[in-house]
């Protein structure tokens, strides 16, 4: 197919242009297919790399990319780096954390008793100073990062011994490493790295400080950097994903921006709809004109057929869909192994080998999590805490559904594993967050008025919620499907 005008900007550029580049893409706009026709105008003898944001996503380019340039993500990027400055393979453990926190809580002497206050607080701020790369030692700065990720905090000179502590704990133990050393340790500790001459970045909306600052460190003063990213897209700002990540981007690097903006994936009638959130976007000429329609919740169960995609903003809701479709003997799953092994942490947490006296004991803590949500409204709680409280509640949800299935605590953590996997086989129930770059024929989303979130209030909140909607809806192939009569939460 012959480029479009915008692809052949973007060409023009790589061959005839100097600096550096980002490319503002809009879903379905074959930003992958255009960076790796990019890619093939890199002279061979120039070092090049591509940063995925994942693993899949880099193993899939490293079979369509040219021979001459690496496909990595930052995590194994930073992973090199630890080989090359410590000679050394680190373990990867993933509780290292947890293990360093109840060394410095033992250290400064914390009652055992006081450990269930100290450990959730550190195990929560300690990533995200990580990852955003604050200075914990400034009260200023770490009550800007409480505030901005909802974390209840009272700084104090003790509590900021524990966090700075961690930080040296964590920064000094080299040999043991977790997910989020990777990045933060060789960045922290300056190691040295192999630069390259092109540095292609993908999904650019969703970097956080840290890893923005490993992209800076595989460049040389002559590399040429293109990066690809959808500001509509970014919806990981609760992870420490900075979301204004595209435009510091472009000011750091002086960056000349290209735009993407023909949907070559959804049909017209679906790119109409997402015109709505964001208006720039386009439907390429020879799309189909689709559906876009209202479907109850029975037809969804009658229609459904493998490789379809259901969406919702929350877990919970999905859990009566997907068994509603094995009831009718179709495949189903809900994507997300790491939601489910969460899931079964909550229920070995209340230690009760009765079925009813978990669910009694499950419902408990949600009234407590709405309770606490009321006192918000009525400006009487930590407004910071409302999305661990919204997350806590949904959790409770997904158990409940889950357990009207079976009879026992270990059927309903059997039944837990099964249900929630990253395989993508029959029909796929997913979060928006976990269908983030999958597409489907069909796409059905469950609960449409709950984007955006109904505890959503802030400007930024707001925005996020919308960039959520609009990645639902840029999903489907062919077809979409709002189902009307929506799984009310429990």
């Amino acid at each position: 197919m012959k480029p479009s005008k915008y692809q052949q900007r973007i060409y023009d550029w790589v061959v005839a242009g100097s600096g550096n580049a980002i490319i503002q893409a809009v879903a379905g706009s074959g930003k992958t297919t255009t960076i790796i026709e990019a890619t093939k105008l890199i002279p061979t003898n120039k070092s090049s790399i591509f940063v995925a944001f994942n693993k899949a996503i880099a193993t899939e380019l490293s079979e369509r990319l040219p021979k001459h340039i690496q496909s990595r993500t930052l995590h194994s990027l930073g992973l090199s780096m630890f080989y090359n400055n410590t000679n050394t393979r680190p373990d990867l453990k993933f509780d290292k954390l947890q293990t360093i926190i109840e060394q410095v809580l033992q250290d400064n002497n914390v009652d055992v008793d006081n450990y269930n206050v100290f450990i959730p607080f550190l195990k929560k701020i300690i990533p995200l100073i990580k990852a955003t790369l604050t200075n914990h030692k400034s009260f200023e700065e770490l009550d800007i990062l409480t505030s901005r990720f909802n974390i209840d905090m009272e700084a104090d000179d003790f509590l900021m011994t524990l966090i700075d502590d961690t930080i040296n704990k964590c920064k000094k133990i080299v040999e043991i490493i977790d997910f989020d050393d990777m990045i933060w340790i060789p960045i922290i500790n300056n190691f040295k790295c192999k630069t390259y001459d092109y540095v292609f970045v993908d999904e650019s909306q969703d970097l956080n400080q840290v890893q923005f600052e490993l992209i800076k460190k595989i460049c040389n003063g002559n590399t040429r950097i293109i990066a690809v990213g959808d500001r509509q897209q970014s919806i990981y700002a609760f992870r420490g994903a900075d979301t204004l990540s595209m435009d510091k981007f472009k000011d750091y690097f002086k960056a000349q921006e290209f735009p993407l903006s023909i949907c070559y994936r959804c049909p017209k009638k679906v790119v109409e709809l997402a015109q709505d959130i964001v208006p720039g976007i386009e439907a390429f000429e020879n799309n189909g004109d689709g559906v876009v329609d209202n479907i109850t919740f029975d037809n969804a169960i009658m229609k459904g057929q493998d490789g379809d995609l259901v969406l919702c903003r929350t877990n919970a809701p999905l859990v009566p869909m997907a068994f509603g479709f094995i009831r009718a003997g179709k495949k189903a799953i809900i994507r997300g192994r790491d939601i489910g092994k969460n899931l079964i942490k909550i229920v070995d947490k209340y230690t009760v080998t009765n079925l009813n006296d978990l669910i009694e004991k499950i419902i408990k803590f949600k009234d407590l999590q709405e309770e606490k949500i009321m006192l918000i409204e009525q400006g009487k709680y930590d407004k910071r805490k409302k999305y661990s409280l919204v997350a806590n509640i949904d959790s409770c949800d997904t158990i409940m559904f889950i357990a009207e299935e079976v009879d026992t605590v270990q059927n309903l953590k059997y039944k837990i594993e099964e249900i929630f996997t990253d395989e993508k086989v029959g029909i796929v129930c997913s979060s928006v967050h976990k269908a983030k770059g999958l597409e489907a024929n069909t796409v059905f989303i469950l609960n449409y008025d709950m984007m955006p979130h109904p505890m959503a209030k802030t400007e930024q909140e707001i925005e996020q919620e919308m960039n959520i909607k609009y990645v639902a809806i840029t999903r489907p192939k062919n077809e979409l499907f709002i189902i009307t009569d929506g799984v009310e939460e429990k």
